[in-house]
């Protein structure tokens, strides 16, 4: 376990030296040159998204780090991440219930 935490934190400092040197990031040209699945390269990106300000949009390929000049795209970010948030609290009520019926109101 403690192999994987150190390349995990390897490949998140070297993304996050791209990312600072103003490197726009791309899933498929990270995958092709470091031989990790996307799904560890999105795992990493959205680890350091919560400490760093990275602009990921749907429209839009690729990650980035903000600047003075993104306040548009920031609120977008934003908005869109806000937009799912709301989605994933809609997807728990009915979870929520199911769970509530089987333990018949004692969660």
């Amino acid at each position: 376990m403690e192999r994987e935490q150190q390349i995990k934190e390897t490949y998140k400092r070297i993304f996050r030296e791209r990312l600072e040197n103003g490197e726009t990031l791309l899933k498929k040209q990270l995958v092709k040159q470091y031989g990790i699945h996307e799904r560890q390269i999105r795992l990493y990106i959205s680890e350091l998204a919560s400490e760093l300000p990275i602009i990921s949009l749907s429209h839009k390929r690729g990650y980035r780090l903000a600047t003075e000049e993104d306040e548009i795209e920031i609120r977008k970010t934003i908005k869109e991440l806000t937009h799912r948030q709301e989605k994933l609290e809609l997807r728990k009520r009915p979870l929520r219930e199911k769970l509530t019926s089987i333990l018949g109101g004692n969660k």
